[in-house]
């Protein structure tokens, strides 16, 4: 097994062992924000989860994920409030652009179009958080599967056990939350 991989599973066996109290630090960190209810403490979770995963060095132990996850939670909601900000002052919108020679440019029209598809990915995150979090309000649990299977990686049986649900009713909420959130996005059903 890779080192990427051993990090990784050691990652997932701490955070399913620690997930309790990584939602109620979630819970408490949403409410000392203003964006109640805009986000789910599964969301939130799972985000925070995803920024540990590029983490070079992984926490250890209960106590030092807890600690860690507090923090990038709080960035994690500084980011989206940041966001928040920046769409009602009109971000995205391009100022006009001046014709001519740097429109011409080989390098500007990279730049561009790198800058579009970073723009276009973020807006997709930000549309797929937004309908999970829609998702959320009517089916927690299965956006809890769908995040612990699909976004960090949890073993199915983990995730059962997790959420307390049997495995085949946490395979068809995986499935039926997938075809939800795919639907709603206007995509194929993976």
């Amino acid at each position: 097994m890779s080192a990427r991989r051993t990090k990784h599973a050691a990652l997932h066996a701490l955070v399913a062992a620690n997930y309790a109290s990584l939602r109620e630090i979630a819970a408490r960190e949403i409410r000392a924000s203003r964006l109640a209810r805009s986000i789910t403490p599964s969301s939130l979770v799972a985000e925070s989860v995803v920024r540990l995963m590029k983490q070079r060095t992984p926490p250890r132990t209960g106590p030092h994920l807890c600690g860690l996850a507090t923090v990038l939670m709080a960035h994690a909601l500084s980011d989206r409030a940041k966001l928040r900000r920046a769409a009602k002052r009109g971000a995205g919108r391009r100022p006009g652009r001046i014709e001519g020679d740097v429109a011409r440019d080989p390098r500007t029209r990279q730049e561009a179009s790198r800058a579009d598809i970073l723009a276009e990915a973020a807006a997709m995150r930000a549309e797929l958080l937004a309908h999970m979090e829609a998702l959320a309000q009517v089916r927690p649990r299965m956006v809890e599967i769908v995040t612990l299977h699909v976004v960090i990686g949890i073993p199915m049986d983990r995730v059962a056990a997790m959420v307390g649900a049997s495995e085949r009713t946490a395979f068809r909420e995986l499935r039926e939350g997938r075809e939800v959130l795919a639907r709603r996005m206007g995509m194929e059903a993976p």
